[in-house]
């Protein structure tokens, strides 16, 4: 099984879709992201099902 997103991707959180995150790599089917707006903050590591694309793109 693939990946659903790739270092780099910007996506948002399915609970809170208004929060923007930048995924900096993919480990053992956890993503670490970062918020757009504060990539100095430490990574955040979310599973692909509590991801979703943002729908304006």
């Amino acid at each position: 099984m693939e990946n659903l997103y790739v270092a780099g991707d910007k996506v948002s959180l399915l609970i809170d879709p208004s929060k923007q995150l930048v995924i900096k790599k993919y480990l053992s089917r956890i993503y670490y992201c970062v918020d757009v707006n504060d990539e100095d903050q430490k990574l955040l590591a979310y599973f692909e099902r509590e991801l979703v694309a943002p729908a304006s793109l």
